[in-house]
């Protein structure tokens, strides 16, 4: 067997801001008000959710925050100029006003590290941010160099490292010679009060590769019946994007309780190909969230 070379790197943080003095290290905050993709946090009783990636975010975030936290103040098309600090607090100054708080957070990413292992050496060429290019077994632009994990710039995730590595070690000295990780279809999750879940394409997404008319988009909002005693209500908020040639599921969005928990058990169907008449034949258990899911009746085609 020829040498094989794996190169596995983690990445780092990077701000890109005006004034990262002024930031709070990660873990700091826990209180936040959204300011488009960065989050300033501002007391006790206000609390919102930075939707990075999900599609419950761009054009659903503005509701789905007043739907979970109606004390949330939403400030859009607008762009930070700089942050300072004055008598304790962080001044946040936009094209629109200046802004006070508390704390300010930044969802700032990650870049890979390799800058610190040498990497040139390898003969290897980097794109501009760092990221390793690789093919879909994992290999490199070198036979027999295989990289994976956080340099490669695909969902910058433990457990998608953790299955990458192995279906290579499993093709390199298995018998699964075209074992490999489909990105396609990753569960991914921000771990927020209520948890927010995705899994596959968004609406716009699915509308760009498929065409407006050949999307159907199946959304629901309710107040889950844990609540129905409470004047504490916590609103859900479901959406399936399903291809309406074949009836394949291709994307499920989730904002609510337990909505990681739901996911990664409808992400099992979702990779087997399940569609939305697969979700219509399964009986629901009530009372759950879950049940909304497979319960979902009446939907609209595809909007940018």
């Amino acid at each position: 067997m020829a040498l094989s070379i794996l190169i596995l790197a983690a990445g780092q943080n990077e701000a890109d801001d005006p004034s990262p003095v002024y930031l709070a290290e990660h873990g700091d905050t826990t209180v936040l008000e959204i300011i488009f993709e960065k989050c300033a946090a501002l007391n006790p009783t206000d609390i919102a959710i930075c939707f990075l990636k999900s599609d419950i975010r761009r054009s659903n975030v503005d509701r789905v925050a007043k739907l979970l936290y109606p004390g949330v103040k939403i400030i859009e098309n607008s762009n930070i100029k700089e942050i300072t600090s004055n008598s304790g607090l962080k001044e946040v100054k936009t094209d629109q006003a200046t802004f006070k708080f508390d704390e300010v957070i930044f969802a700032i990413g990650r870049t890979p590290n390799t800058d610190l292992i040498d990497i040139e050496n390898t003969g290897i060429k980097l794109a501009k941010s760092g990221i390793v290019s690789v093919d879909k077994f994992q290999e490199t632009e070198i036979k027999n160099v295989f990289a994976l994990g956080d340099i490669i710039g695909k969902f910058e995730l433990t457990p998608v490292a953790i299955a990458a590595g192995r279906r290579l070690s499993d093709r390199l000295f298995g018998e699964k010679k075209d074992a490999y990780l489909r990105y396609e279809n990753i569960p991914t999750v921000l771990f927020s009060h209520p948890t927010a879940g995705t899994i596959g394409l968004t609406e716009k997404q699915a509308v760009q590769k498929y065409g407006a008319e050949n999307i159907r988009v199946f959304e629901s909002s309710f107040n889950p019946m844990f609540y129905a005693f409470s004047n504490n209500k916590i609103t859900s908020f479901i959406k399936l994007i399903v291809r309406a040639v074949d009836d394949m599921v291709i994307g499920l969005h989730i904002v609510g309780d337990a909505s990681d928990e739901i996911l990664q058990g409808f992400a099992v169907a979702i990779n087997m190909g399940a569609k939305k008449s697969d979700f219509d034949l399964t009986v629901a258990i009530h009372p759950t969230i879950a049940e909304e899911i497979v319960t979902l009746k009446k939907y609209r085609i595809g909007k940018n």
